[in-house]
């Protein structure tokens, strides 16, 4: 991984077509945003992401959002606890037999 690391500090130097050449073959996705942000001489980062496939932006998207869920969720805890609902909890009642 030592191109890697040579790839992102020559990105922080702002030689963005030397990180590209730079970055191993198997980085496709980081491989094609420096790629894309070196021919076309452009700091638009959305256009250079949507060069990553879809399922991959798609795995991105959702590993983000479980981030951001078990953030919200440890905090209740630690806030908390797990012994009792408090306001704002989604309580799913039993359902009573008839």
């Amino acid at each position: 991984r030592d191109n890697a690391k040579e790839a992102k500090s020559l990105f922080l130097k702002g030689e963005i077509k030397k990180a590209a050449d730079k970055m191993p073959f198997d980085m496709t996705a980081e491989k094609a945003i420096l790629k894309y942000l070196a021919e076309n001489k452009s700091d638009s980062y959305e256009d250079a992401f949507k060069q990553v496939t879809y399922s991959l932006r798609t795995l991105y998207t959702h590993a983000y959002q479980s981030y951001i869920w078990n953030t919200m969720v440890s905090a209740r805890i630690r806030k908390h606890g797990v012994d009792s609902p408090v306001v704002g909890d989604i309580v799913l009642l039993p359902v009573k037999d008839e």
